[in-house]
């Protein structure tokens, strides 16, 4: 039957049982409280630190009335593979592990690594560690959450146990102490400055120095920032010191006090045995400023909006290693999936000519259905990738105007709901050739809650002077920043500009943190069966219901019957029709005859001029059908001499 104890799930912190390890003294951990992705060169006071607790429940070893010792590894993803770079203290007889030693990461928006977690038995006798289970998590996946974030551990397919991370944002990085301190000394000392210091593992640096001043000493208030004085850590303690300057430096009073003591009394004093006279704080005012987390953590949400440029053939490999079109999609959308509770995220495409219609479109779903844009993953997004590139011939006019109006009108029909904040990425083969259009459409959202990333996916082989351009201007002429050019090696850096932007945004209008209800935090799903999928669709693709409607409208007016017009509705238009566009039944273009998904799937089409292998061939004019969407236009037929 085995312990009772062996498949229970963790739940909450409140619930865990108190374990049994505290009893016998624990093995220190080899490397105490490493901070993971530290970069040396980074300004330390400037970097959001996350803090993991680590937890275990229902450990399963063959023998299942035997206690372990358990231990956990932490390894770190570094170029593909993963390294050990920290570990936890090693506990004694316990199926239900809560380790004291503490996790510490440097959080960026930008940076998409994993931390892999490896449970291992620590055997008594030989030394030695008998691995138990693993499991990784996504740095964003434990970040977005300050409840518990749990998993199944495994070992070779086998299920062995459950693993718990609860994090917590350390630094404070905008909130500010502003201070003014006083000294009344028994006798007169001459000049004197105040000084605070702050211990660092061995070291102990100065983090202020006020100006030298004669009596009365009562120094100009200054202002601190939180995470400079303390590391966001209230308990730290903190050095102040008077000290004389008459020929050489000597301190004449000094004390120890940290950030609780100071916001918890009514006008602190402090005085020494050591040292005659008083120090105090004449003034002291703290002024909190919520981080990006902690907006995050409040109920905000990161709502993702792809544009995929099919202006030209380069870059779109039928390859998913080889295509830096959807590898770039799905590194942002494997980070961003977390910020949000939608399950669907959507993607666009501009500079298509669609063979069927004789139209080229700057604004187009590749679901084939433009009043149903959302994919519920990037596997789904893929294969509606490659459906819309058989489809589509590279049109070589890309113009984002058209683009940016249309995102225009859904962010504004959509503003009500006020906890949201959109990134539209766009990912361009080509530069823009209409930027003054494009300008104009862009200042149209200026005051909306929305990031714009323009990345030049062929930076290296084009140049795109118009975007870089425009970007430039926006930025240096808007009332914020919003707009965004980036290289295609550098894309993953302009998220950290993304949650500048939320940030200042937040900020800017004043918004509230609490904004919902306060309770845990789910973590989306990439899975169909995702119990909130039907609910969220029909909030999330209100705006484009409303588009639907009104395109049946037209068509009913235009003088179609009921069957003719629920025909073409349930199977979708690419891109929006203008009513100009259509204005009888004569007029209406050949639809598709239904959404089609290629699955993925090995292709032996080997285009005869460019040599690319293919999903299939394109028909050329002559009726052949031996080369690819891109080469059929100025292809000489080999079969017919056409």
């Amino acid at each position: 039957m085995g312990s009772a104890m062996c498949g229970k799930k963790i739940q909450n912190e409140a619930e865990l049982p108190t374990p049994s390890s505290r009893l016998i003294t624990p093995i220190p951990p080899e490397n105490p409280e490493p901070i993971l992705f530290f970069d040396k060169k980074s300004e330390h006071e400037m970097l959001t630190l996350v803090e993991i607790s680590i937890k275990c429940s229902g450990l399963i070893t063959e023998n299942r009335f035997q206690l372990l010792n358990p231990v956990v590894h932490v390894l770190v993803e570094e170029n593909g593979e993963f390294v050990k770079r920290a570990d936890t203290e090693t506990l004694f007889k316990t199926l239900n592990p809560v380790f004291s030693t503490k996790v510490k990461f440097v959080y960026s928006l930008g940076l998409a690594s994993k931390l892999k977690f490896e449970v291992y038995d620590y055997q008594v006798k030989s030394k030695t560690k008998e691995h138990i289970g693993s499991c990784i998590f996504s740095l964003h996946e434990i970040s977005v959450k300050t409840s518990l974030v749990s998993k199944e551990l495994y070992h070779n397919g086998k299920k062995v146990g459950y693993f718990g991370l609860i994090a917590k944002e350390l630094n404070m990085l905008y909130d500010t102490i502003t201070m003014q301190w006083e000294f009344i000394p028994d006798s007169l000392q001459g000049y004197c400055i105040l000084r605070l210091a702050r211990d660092d593992l061995d070291s102990s640096f100065i983090i202020f120095q006020t100006e030298a001043r004669e009596t009365p000493y009562k120094w100009e208030e200054f202002t601190i920032s939180v995470n400079r004085l303390c590391k966001g850590d209230e308990i730290k303690d903190i050095t102040v010191e008077v000290v004389r300057l008459e020929g050489f430096e000597e301190v004449i009073f000094t004390n120890r006090f940290n950030l609780q003591t100071l916001k918890s009394s009514n006008g602190y004093i402090c005085e020494s045995t050591s040292y005659p006279g008083k120090l105090g704080l004449s003034k002291f005012n703290y002024v909190q400023k919520p981080s990006f987390l902690q907006y995050i953590h409040s109920g905000y949400e990161i709502s993702t909006i792809y544009a995929i440029d099919f202006s030209c053939s380069q870059g779109h490999d039928s390859k998913l290693e080889n295509n830096q079109y959807m590898k770039t999609l799905t590194e942002i959308q494997s980070a961003l999936q977390y910020y949000t509770l939608d399950p669907l995220f959507l993607v666009f495409g501009i500079g298509g000519l669609f063979t069927n219609m004789n139209k080229v479109s700057n604004f187009f779903a590749i679901t084939g259905n433009i009043f149903q844009p959302g994919v519920l993953n990037v596997n789904m997004a893929l294969d509606y990738y490659r459906s819309t590139s058989l489809n589509v011939i590279p049109a070589n006019v890309p113009r984002h105007s058209e683009l940016i109006r249309n995102i225009y009108k859904q962010i504004k029909f959509e503003i009500k709901e006020a906890h949201r904040y959109y990134m539209l990425t766009i990912l361009c083969g080509e530069d823009t050739i209409d930027p003054s259009e494009l300008k104009t459409a862009l200042e149209c959202l200026i005051e909306y809650p929305v990031t714009i990333i323009f990345i030049g996916i062929l930076t290296e082989s084009r140049s795109y002077d118009n975007l870089q351009q425009l970007a430039l201007e926006i930025s240096s002429s808007a009332r914020r920043e919003f707009v965004i050019f980036a290289p295609y090696n550098e894309y993953m850096k302009s998220l950290n500009d993304l949650s500048k932007h939320l940030l200042n945004y937040c900020l800017t209008h004043n918004f509230p943190l609490k904004i919902r209800p306060p309770g845990p935090r789910s973590v989306r799903s990439n899975t169909v069966s995702n119990k909130i999928l039907v609910e969220r669709i029909k909030i999330r693709n209100s705006y484009y219901l409303k588009c639907k409607q009104e395109f049946t409208e037209h068509l009913f007016k235009i003088g179609l019957s009921k069957e003719k017009v629920e025909e073409i509705t349930q199977k979708g238009v690419p891109y929006f029709f203008e009513d100009s566009d259509i204005s009888s039944p004569l007029d209406l273009p050949p639809f598709r005859s239904k959404t089609m998904v290629v699955k993925s799937k090995p292709s032996n089409f080997s285009c005869a001029s460019c040599k690319k292998v293919v999903a299939r061939f394109a028909k050329s004019p002559c009726g052949c059908e031996n080369v690819c969407n891109a080469c059929v236009g100025n292809y000489k037929c080999l079969q017919c001499g056409s």
